[in-house]
């Protein structure tokens, strides 16, 4: 348990933050750590990275960043005394300065080593979610602990946008104050537009894009809430104009056999194609001629960031926090939730403006500065020093 997870050369003196995670599995959460442990690095920073769950999905990913992620081997609720030993002995023995914590179940777990070993715990909230909902998934007495660590146990909130950071306070009853928005970066110059080359020739010839126009493309999750099903009767409207449309849903999920059901059902099997997961995200945005993001849940909206910074024009839809990435009319539309019509109305509308490279230069422009995953590792040093036993 006493293991060095950042790269050799690390002084002593360097701030020491204990990142924590419940488990490695795919999700947006575990590579933003990745993303921001590698820029915290940079400013001096010692990240140390435990997780709970024996889930070791992205673990590969994490070390090839050069990181060596320390798993805690919660199994079962029998385990947590154990748990919290390993946790506890493991953050004397690396002097940490600071937990950051990230999901509920290392939240708990955080928080109470945070007391036992008198060091600051932050937390980030990530998603809008109502009260209501919690209570039904928690009870009233897992609400009353959660909502009593969120009071008393953490020295510092983060919140991924304005719209989660409102949500958190409301739900929890914590001082507005007490909660930080820290937006997600992106490293732009991973998505930065490039010219054509012979792997994306490859690419185009491997989805048979030959002869479709527009190339739509849309990121995310195959789950409820991320709006997929509204793309369909989309495409359908927008085939009226452009025969040879076609849709990318790149993605993997529990909706993928429905959502592959209502393609065929519809008869635009050869204007939708399903990728599945895909590791090639900046190429697929390169070949695509617009970015469509149906969600109506979200925290943030990282893969629709993603799109801005590789210049891709935007259609979302108008839901919190969508407005506070999107600046309509300006790098792309927002448009009515949960509507068909309006997501075409919105497609043909940024296809149809005589200035269609204004909508990518913007957004460029917009990620640049307030989603730079420069400045928000800047921010969070900043609050990690603030908390610190050092500040």
């Amino acid at each position: 348990m006493d293991v060095e997870v950042d790269r050799p050369g690390n002084s002593e003196n360097k701030l020491t933050v204990l990142h924590m995670v419940a488990g490695l599995q795919m999700g947006g959460i575990n590579r933003l750590l990745v993303q921001n442990a590698v820029q915290l690095r940079d400013l001096g920073v010692r990240n140390l990275i435990a997780y709970l769950n024996p889930n070791h999905e992205l673990l590969s990913e994490y070390e090839d960043a050069g990181f060596n992620p320390v798993c805690l081997n919660y199994a079962r609720r029998l385990s947590a005394p154990a748990v919290l030993i390993r946790l506890t002995r493991f953050i004397r023995s690396n002097q940490v300065d600071v937990i950051h914590a990230n999901h509920e179940l290392d939240k708990l777990f955080g928080a109470i080593a945070g007391k036992l070993t008198r060091t600051p715990v932050v937390t980030t909230f990530h998603e809008t979610i109502a009260k209501e909902t919690l209570l039904r998934q928690q009870g009233r007495f897992g609400f009353a602990v959660r909502s009593f660590l969120h009071r008393h146990f953490f020295a510092k909130g983060l919140a991924v946008s304005r719209a989660v950071a409102d949500s958190a306070s409301e739900r929890y009853g914590i001082h507005p104050g007490d909660i930080e928005v820290v937006y997600s970066g992106v490293d732009n110059a991973r998505f930065e537009p490039r010219p054509e080359s012979s792997s994306l020739e490859r690419l185009r010839a491997e989805l048979e894009l030959e002869g479709s126009h527009p190339v739509l493309l849309t990121v995310g999750r195959l789950y409820p809430t991320k709006g997929h099903r509204f793309l369909i009767p989309m495409v359908q409207q927008l085939k009226n104009r452009w025969p040879n449309i076609r849709l990318l849903i790149a993605g993997d999920g529990e909706l993928l056999p429905e959502i592959q059901k209502q393609v065929d059902d519809a008869g635009l099997s050869e204007s939708i194609t399903l990728l599945g997961s895909r590791s090639d995200i900046p190429d697929l945005h390169r070949i695509s001629d617009v970015f469509v993001f149906p969600s109506y849940s979200e925290g943030l909206g990282l893969v629709l960031i993603e799109a801005m910074a590789s210049g891709l024009p935007v259609v979302a839809s108008n839901v919190p926090p969508m407005d506070e990435v999107v600046d309509d009319g300006v790098t792309g539309k927002l448009v009515a939730a949960k509507d068909p019509e309006a997501l075409a109305k919105g497609v043909e509308q940024v296809l149809s403006d005589t200035d269609i490279n204004r909508f990518g230069t913007a957004g460029r422009r917009r990620v640049e500065a307030r989603f730079n995953s420069r400045n928000t590792a800047r921010q969070m040093k900043d609050i990690y020093l603030s908390v610190s036993r050092r500040s």
